[in-house]
């Protein structure tokens, strides 16, 4: 992909055998396409008060956006510059078709992705006093050609600090998701917000935590050689302590560690509906007064459309609720089921009939005896109390444990 700029001024620099820069000041007229995004870590979006008040510079009339805007950086393969006619062919390469392998394309815009939005829809709305305007407002264009496609990511990820960009956004442009995109699928895969900016129901760091709480072979149960009878469970519960703690572990550990993960793959999206399986049935299992304001135990909070990781739905379930059960519960329940999956090189049910089999012949029996014991373990030890409290307490998290691995001993699968 080509693109051809028509500039006003232009400065060129050499800070390395491997990398130019080029800058270039442009009407903001000649920025009114589009430029490939594939190696931004923001989804631009529009409606937000920093968006606005770029709008309102632009579209002010006072000649004033090149000194008020800190314009946009290019990451190209290559510039041809044509100075007795000033023009910059600025080349992109072949941008790849599969939506998948964009991620990995290591030129388009890298910086100023906002802005670039703002220009195009406001030249595409204006009438033609405004477009008049418009041509004479200025834009700063940076770009840098760099013969290291492999440093891009890292690069973008610089560049982006007038907001900061999460985490998330630039592990997902690197491709470190798509192992889990391939296993939720494409409609899933819709619903996580992998990239900041993007549309969906849950956020990678809840998807991750949710993943981690069935994780058997991260998480086993072995017995205390002093009594056979007594199972000693390692449990998840430091996704409780951070939202993000299950994903920056991934991210941290040594490829062999997050390669173990992967063995979750076949069932990534079981564990999806399974956690909103429990979510939709917890609702009907407990007293109402546990879903009023001030309630005497805290298992639930309202909603939060928003905010994806509190919204049940996926492709399963069409199902908004008003009250969804609390994290500090959720986790440890959802957690206890990893029982119920069987180690290996791919994780697998060990139930007859799979995830159906989970839900029918353990959830629907042993999710209100769950909720019962939580309910009274915490009135007794933690009465009044913040989830923040008990959320991570390895008591409570063993305690949902033993109510599905003891049924499940008792159980002939």
């Amino acid at each position: 992909m080509n693109i051809k700029l028509n500039y006003s001024e232009c400065m060129e620099f050499t800070d390395r055998k491997d990398s130019k820069h080029y800058y270039f000041i442009v009407r903001v007229d000649q920025l009114t396409t589009g430029l490939p995004l594939t190696i931004n870590p923001r989804n631009p979006v529009t409606d937000k008060p920093l968006a606005r008040k770029i709008r309102a510079t632009l579209e002010s009339g006072e000649n004033n956006f090149l000194e008020k805007n800190l314009g946009i950086t290019l990451i190209a393969s290559g510039v041809n510059i044509v100075r007795n006619k000033k023009l910059a062919e600025i080349n992109f390469g072949t941008i790849p078709e599969n939506k998948n392998e964009k991620g990995k394309h290591p030129y388009g815009l890298a910086n100023g992705g906002h802005t670039h939005r703002i220009i195009m829809e406001s030249w595409e709305n204006a009438h033609i006093t405004l477009r008049e305007q418009l041509q004479k407002q200025f834009i700063s264009v940076r770009v840098i050609v760099n013969s290291k496609p492999t440093e891009a990511v890292a690069l973008a990820g610089a560049l982006n600090t007038s907001m900061d960009v999460d985490e998330e956004s630039l592990a997902n442009l690197a491709g470190n998701f798509d192992w889990i995109k391939e296993a939720l699928g494409p409609k899933l895969e819709q619903r996580i917000i992998w990239h900041q900016g993007d549309g969906g129901n849950l956020g990678v760091p809840y998807l991750f935590n949710l993943l981690m709480c069935m994780h058997p072979g991260k998480f086993p149960v072995s017995h205390d050689p002093d009594d056979p009878d007594v199972d000693i469970a390692k449990h998840p519960n430091k996704v409780y302590s951070s939202k993000a703690a299950a994903r920056k572990e991934y991210e941290a550990k040594p490829t062999s560690d997050r390669e173990s993960l992967k063995r979750l793959v076949p069932l990534a999206k079981d564990v999806l509906e399974l956690r909103d399986y429990i979510q939709i049935k917890a609702f009907d299992m407990v007293e109402p007064k546990y879903l009023k304001p001030n309630p005497p135990v805290v298992l639930f909070e309202r909603a939060k459309p928003k905010l994806g990781k509190y919204f049940v739905s996926n492709e399963y379930y069409e199902k908004e609720s008003e009250h969804i059960l609390h994290r500090a519960s959720l986790y440890p329940i959802l957690a206890s089921y990893r029982c119920l999956i069987r180690d290996g090189n791919k994780y697998s049910w060990k139930v007859q009939g799979g995830l159906a089999g989970a839900k029918d012949h353990f959830v629907d029996k042993l999710l209100g005896k769950q909720l019962k014991e939580l309910i009274d373990l915490v009135s007794s030890n933690w009465r009044n109390a913040s989830p923040t409290q008990w959320g991570k307490e390895l008591y409570v998290w063993d305690r949902m444990y033993n109510i599905v691995s003891n049924f499940y001993d008792g159980q002939k699968f």
